[in-house]
């Protein structure tokens, strides 16, 4: 994911969560960067969803 906002003051982490929780279609609230958070490379934690259907919404999102 690309994301364009500033990285400061947690803009660009904040901006990722919505992204991903408009993606999986969860509230951002369950978005949680679990390690990354001032790194490029980040490691999420969707928390309202399987495995089986956050490779299914990836799934789609690959396919659009």
């Amino acid at each position: 994911v690309s994301i364009h906002e500033a990285p400061e003051k947690g803009k660009a982490n904040k901006r990722l969560k919505i992204i991903l929780a408009d993606l999986f279609g969860v509230p951002a609230r369950d978005v949680e960067i679990v390690s990354g958070q001032a790194k490029r490379d980040k490691k999420i934690l969707i928390k309202s969803i399987s495995e089986e259907q956050a490779r299914s919404c990836l799934d789609a999102a690959m396919n659009t």
